[in-house]
């Protein structure tokens, strides 16, 4: 289960292929400030209305609204991840570059 504390720790990010009974795939991340940096193990996720559920060593665990099971890491989604940050990044760097031109 995922514990951050002050943007250290892990996290899930991203949704992706989402099933019919409202499941998708999200990664669970080392982050670093709040930003990703090494992808850990990836898991079907689908809200529930119960807080807290056990299903089991095979099937996964529920947690707060949620309930996962254990998939193989979805390249496709650390892939777009770290699109989208390197994105952002380079985004705000060009924001920096202009800013610093004008004055």
């Amino acid at each position: 289960m995922p514990t951050n504390v002050v943007g250290f720790g892990t996290i899930y990010i991203g949704e992706r292929d989402y099933g019919c009974d409202g499941s998708y795939v999200t990664t669970e991340f080392v982050t670093a400030l709040y930003l990703p940096v090494v992808p850990l193990r990836s898991f079907r996720a689908v809200e529930t209305n119960s807080s807290f559920r056990w299903l089991g060593p095979s099937a996964g665990y529920a947690r707060t609204g949620y309930r996962v099971q254990r998939r193989p890491l979805c390249w496709r989604q650390v892939g777009a991840v770290y699109g989208t940050l390197a994105l952002c990044i380079g985004s705000f760097a060009v924001f920096l570059h202009a800013l610093a031109a004008r004055g």
